[in-house]
């Protein structure tokens, strides 16, 4: 695989993180960690910043991010422009993000997801492509067009 992926997390998401990047690194992708690698507590959405500035960057990339609940990052990643951040806590929520959203950042619960769970979203949302029917590339040129 040669796709770019930037993973990220606050100090809850710590475990999850590490158990995500095993199972990315054992099917062969390219990622990246960039931090926290501690419990001692940080504030989200400079991590979130981070992690989202790198896919702007790169732009086959996607990112993972991922907070107690998932939703602060989301809610920080959604602030800039050209990212498309959708919580999942189900394969089906990422399959359908990335599909018919065309979500380029991932955010996970570290709180209420297991890793096992988690890294079954994560498969969906990286193996899934974009949708390119019409009503999905218009509703997302709607979103973009609010920014």
């Amino acid at each position: 695989m040669d796709r770019q992926i930037f993973i990220t997390s606050d100090h809850h998401g710590v475990e999850i993180k590490s158990s995500i990047i095993k199972h990315l690194v054992n099917w062969n992708y390219d990622v990246t960690d960039l931090g926290t690698n501690s419990s001692v507590p940080v504030d989200y959405p400079e991590y979130a910043v981070k992690a989202c500035e790198e896919v702007l960057s790169h732009p086959s990339s996607l990112g993972i991010l991922i907070c107690g609940t998932g939703i602060g990052m989301c809610m920080s990643a959604n602030k800039i422009d050209g990212i498309l951040a959708g919580e999942a806590d189900s394969v089906g929520m990422a399959t359908r993000g990335r599909a018919e959203d065309h979500i380029n950042v991932l955010c996970l619960s570290a709180d209420y997801t297991d890793a096992n769970l988690a890294n079954d979203i994560v498969d969906a949302f990286i193996n899934t492509e974009p949708s390119d029917k019409d009503r999905y590339v218009r509703r997302v040129k709607e979103v973009a067009d609010q920014e």
